[in-house]
């Protein structure tokens, strides 16, 4: 069974730098170095409701269709019948439910389970098989069956998420079972009771074993994959209660130091949001995640470009509409070095970003697009509050320290000095003025429904509605 998909985390991790791209601007020439912090671990808890699985019991039901249907029962031999190996097919599940258990237990329950078993070559042995047709086909119809598997979730030793099946419940109801003789003939009463007491006996009950042999080597093999994926190490204090799943965690600075931790890292103590998915980082953890986002390749956001507020003279008119009248314009922020984030005091966050790249292409209907500018751009926001709500931005700046070289431009008289003063004009004279004395709120340029992200003096903290946010997708095609 797979693992759950990734794409609400990369999102949610997405956002820092989306929201912030959208912000950025220009105070001063930079006055102060960029320098990243010391890279250590960092801790993050993680809480998880009931409700949060909802969107994915389709996916898990699909899932464990496809599974069984991969499970095979070895050949039996009982009070003289043997049967040989059976499968199953046509699998299909009606319903799946996920409940968080205490004492770090889950359940996962399928109902409403339908399945047959393709008919599959039985033989009697014994004396009077000279006098009667002793071998021939079976085939079972398994209606209205119900599977339950029991999850056992513990952080091990060398910080691995321990999840394995520790027993199941299987309710087969009553299987219909058809039997023919070998040529077709007709199989004895006395011989197809047998027949049928080992299917309901031993062949069918035997399932559960098997079940929970295939489940736990595939666990174990997902669990692994994930924990070679992402440098993360699981601590003793993850649990299940009732109803929910807490998780803490620590992210490692990279992949390659797993199973190395050994500084003491304390989990952040802000409360979890009332959310169905909640998370709480350290800024440390946070910059992990960030440094590794980078490597994997998430690095570049889309955003629109307001270039009637940047080309304001008429030359610079003229030459934009001789390239493409009425286009409208985009900026490609690409990373090429992961930002971080610092808490400066009780009152202040620092977010840094180093050598962003900046392309600026005009978008004619129908046709590529038009390179106008580049630039490499060094930004640094002090900043009280930014949060990332339903979609709408909000931020209260401090100061916003810049530095802009200008790489390659098609407008005349456009180079690094003139764009610092230009963009130091547009967040100078619109940009703070709104975020912080009107306290206005702006839209994301794509939709973020169902996440609330809050950077805070404290650290990260975010709450997800997955029911929200998994449809929330269209902001896939502006991340890569």
């Amino acid at each position: 069974m797979s693992s759950v998909s990734s794409v609400p985390v990369l999102v949610l991790l997405n956002s820092v730098p989306t929201l912030l791209c959208c912000i950025i601007g220009s105070g001063q020439l930079s006055s102060s170095p960029f320098t990243e912090p010391a890279i250590k671990a960092g801790g993050v808890k993680v809480s998880i409701q009931e409700a949060a699985v909802t969107p994915l019991l389709p996916a898990l039901a699909d899932e464990f269709e496809r599974f069984m249907e991969n499970i095979t029962i070895p050949g039996q031999k009982v009070n003289g019948v043997s049967v040989e190996e059976t499968y199953f097919r046509n699998v299909t599940v009606g319903s799946a439910k996920v409940q968080f258990w205490g004492s770090n237990k889950m359940v996962w329950n399928f109902c409403n389970v339908s399945a047959t078993v393709p008919f599959t070559r039985f033989v009697y042995h014994s004396f009077w098989c000279y006098l009667y047709p002793c071998s021939g086909s079976a085939q079972a119809e398994i209606r209205n069956a119900s599977v339950a598997l029991w999850l056992d979730v513990s952080a091990r030793r060398g910080g691995l998420l321990d999840i394995h099946v520790g027993g199941s419940g299987i309710g087969m109801g009553d299987p219909l079972i058809t039997l023919i003789g070998e040529g077709k003939s007709k199989v004895p009463k006395w011989l197809g009771g047998r027949v049928k007491d080992m299917y309901d006996k031993d062949v069918l009950p035997k399932l559960g074993h098997h079940i929970i042999t295939a489940a736990n080597q595939i666990l174990a093999n997902k669990t692994k994959e994930i924990f070679h994926m992402f440098p993360i190490v699981f601590v003793n204090s993850s649990k299940i209660e009732y109803g929910q799943m807490r998780l803490e965690l620590v992210v490692l600075p990279d992949a390659a130091d797993q199973l190395m931790l050994t500084e003491k890292v304390f989990s952040p103590r802000h409360p979890f949001p009332n959310f169905p998915v909640a998370v709480v980082s350290s800024f440390t953890a946070l910059n992990n995640m960030l440094r590794l986002m980078i490597k994997r390749g998430h690095s570049v956001v889309r955003v629109p470009f307001p270039l009637r507020y940047v080309f304001s003279s008429n030359a610079a008119q003229r030459q934009l509409d001789s390239l493409c009248f009425g286009c409208a314009s985009e900026a490609t922020f690409e990373l090429k070095t992961a930002p971080w984030l610092k808490s400066l005091n009780e009152k202040l966050v620092t977010v840094k970003f180093q050598d962003v790249e900046v392309t600026v292409d005009l978008l004619p209907r129908g046709g590529d697009p038009i390179s106008l500018f580049s630039m490499l751009m060094n930004v640094s926001v002090e900043t009280v509050h930014i949060a990332l709500i339903d979609g709408v931005a909000h931020a209260n700046l401090d100061s916003v320290d810049t530095n802009v070289s200008v790489t390659s431009s098609r407008i005349d008289g456009l180079d690094s000095s003139t764009m610092n003063t230009k963009i130091r004009d547009l967040i100078n004279g619109m940009v703070l003025p709104l975020l912080n004395f009107k306290r206005y709120a702006f839209p994301a340029p794509f939709d973020l429904s169902g996440i609330h992200l809050n950077i805070t003096t404290e650290g990260g903290i975010a709450g997800v509605d997955l029911v929200r946010a998994l449809g929330s997708l269209s902001i896939l095609p502006h991340l890569r």
